[in-house]
Formats: C-alpha cells, structure tokens, sequence
C-alpha cells in the first residue's frame, strides 16, 4: 500500500453508511480479509461475501459478525487461489444481481519457490491471476451496478510498498511458468506480483471499463477521505507499456 503521509482514517466515522450494498472480499478468514469483513458488516451492508480456504475459520467469522451485525447476510466462498478452476467456480457461487464493492485482498510473501497447480510461479499466481479470474468472472455485474443511477461501485486492490523489489523491467513475463528461484530473489517475486496489483487496475479501467487513457492514471494510490484533488494521490506505478501487458 502506498504511504498516506501520517494521514488518519477512522473507520468509525470515515467509512460511510453501506445500506444495501453486496460486497466481496478474497482471502476473508485471516488478517486484513477478516477485519475488512468485520468491520464493514457495522455499516450495515446488505450481503458480504468472502473466500477463503478454512471452512472452521470462515464458520467462527460468521458467528462473530452475526451476534454484532445480525442484519448483515454473510456467505463463504471456499476458494483455493493456486487453481484458477477452483477460482472460477467458487466465483460462479456469487448470486446477487449487483456489486458494489469487490476487495482482492488475498496474498502470500516470501514464501519458498513453487508452482500454483495452474503451473505459474506461486507468488504471481495467487496474488495477480488468482485476482484477475476474479475479476473476469464479476466484472459483467459490476459494471451493470455502475449504471444503477446513485451507485458508486469501488474495485479495491491490497498492494503493498513490496512493489518497489520488482525485476528490472517491471515483470519476467517469459518466465512466470518456472518457479524464477534460479535468478529472482523471492522478495523479487514477490514485488513483482505486487506491482502488477498496483498496476493491473488503472488498464483494467481502459480495457474493460470504456474509460479514456487520458482519463487515467496507472498506479495504485491513497485518497484521504474528503479530498478530492489529485495533488493528494499518492503514485506508485506508471508504466503504461508494463500495465499493457498485464491486461493481455
């Protein structure tokens, strides 16, 4: 994530009112997942759903949230983020007709070098293309709720400062199908997936989304709750032939 410069944000009094809204949060069962599902739940939203690999932890999650949010409808979405398969059909679960608010959260770091089950290296794997099946297969109701006059439909990547380890170059594209021990330092492999979260959002917004390049930015930022000129924003990627790439 980007520094915010010892700006504050309560998330008592800055998160607003979710009344009505559906949101999904990856890897919801642990760390950062888990708080995000907790805390959201207290602003009363219309349905959370979350994934995760632990059934007993999702289960313990539910009934915490339930005794102090009992409004709020909750579904677990098993999901195994070294299958794009697994991926996608826990995705095809998703029953509502709109989202507002879609969080991919889910990530690992410096874990030993391997292989996702889909043959990628793990880190790229989970924390960028897990993420990109995710969003291919929501992306339609997004967009549908974008168009609900008084929606205001947030995608929200977890990045981290991590991004600045990347190779040179940004990514080893001709390599993502090895495990990359042999000449990326695992910190390496790490930025690199982090990058391509920080990146992959602002292309996805031109790509998918119909947007203008001259209405974008690429990169990741943090917008202090009530300010609205760019002067604030925080850059971390601006790579336009790299973020390229990602959306291919």
């Amino acid at each position: 994530m980007a520094p915010t410069h010892g700006l504050n944000f309560d998330v008592e009094k800055d998160i607003p009112n979710l009344e009505g809204k559906v949101i999904f949060i990856t890897g919801g069962t642990a760390g950062l997942g888990k708080a995000c599902v907790e805390t959201l739940a207290t602003h009363t939203p219309a349905h959370i759903y979350f994934t995760g690999r632990n059934p007993t932890s999702a289960e313990e999650l539910v009934e915490k949230v339930r005794n102090k949010s009992p409004s709020v409808g909750l579904t677990f979405l098993q999901m195994d983020m070294t299958s794009l398969a697994s991926v996608k059909e826990a995705c095809a679960k998703f029953s509502h007709d709109r989202l507002d608010i879609l969080m991919c959260n889910a990530g690992i770091m410096d874990k030993p070098p391997g292989l996702s089950k889909d043959g990628y290296e793990i880190h790229f794997a989970i924390n960028h293309l897990a993420h990109a099946m995710v969003i291919q297969q929501l992306l339609p109701v997004l967009l549908k709720t974008a168009e609900v006059p008084g929606s205001d439909v947030r995608l929200v990547f977890l990045t981290s400062t991590g991004w600045m380890f990347h190779p040179k170059g940004g990514f080893t594209f001709s390599t993502l199908q090895t495990t990359q021990e042999a000449f990326l330092a695992k910190n390496s492999r790490y930025g690199q997936s982090k990058l391509a979260n920080a990146m992959y959002p602002a292309e996805l917004l031109w790509a998918a989304a119909g947007a203008r390049r001259d209405e974008l930015v690429n990169g990741a930022f943090y917008m202090p709750v009530g300010v609205l000129s760019n002067d604030k924003l925080d850059k971390t990627a601006k790579d336009e032939k790299i973020a390229a790439e990602l959306w291919k």
